[in-house]
This record gives structure tokens, sequence and C-alpha cells, in this order.
């Protein structure tokens, strides 16, 4: 009877892990992206006054809702 081992059995699991870290980094910099983004928008519309808020159909207590409008429904 032989018996078979298996040598590579490292290999493909250290490449699992290193894809599983960098696919986690990768959904990280976007998640990062995506907030400093929007509150970049958010800082925008505070520095406007009530009038230029008014012509964009905002009030100044909706501004994070307006921000933030495509993740929820309202």
């Amino acid at each position: 009877m032989a018996d078979i081992t298996d040598t590579t059995f490292g290999a493909p699991r250290l490449r699992d892990i290193l894809r599983g870290v960098g696919r986690a980094f990768w959904t990280a910099a976007e998640a990062h992206g995506s907030r400093a983004g929007r509150r970049r928008r958010i800082e925008a519309l505070h520095e406007k006054s009530d009038a230029e808020l008014a012509e964009m159909g905002i009030s100044r207590d909706r501004i994070a809702h307006y921000v933030f409008k495509d993740l929820y429904y309202i």
C-alpha cells in the first residue's frame, strides 16, 4: 500500500489568504473614499447661504438627507 502526500497544500491556501486580504483592503479603501466624499459634500453645502440652499430646493436641516438620499427611501 502506498501513501500519497500532497505537498502543494500551503500554496493555494496562502494565495486564498492574500486574495482575501487584498479584497478587504480594497473594500475598506472604497468605503473610506465614499465617506470622505460625502463629508466634503456636506461641508460644502453647510458653507452655502440659506438663499443658495433654497435655490437648490434644500433646507439646512435636510442637508444630510440630501447627501445620503441614494442610500435610503423617503
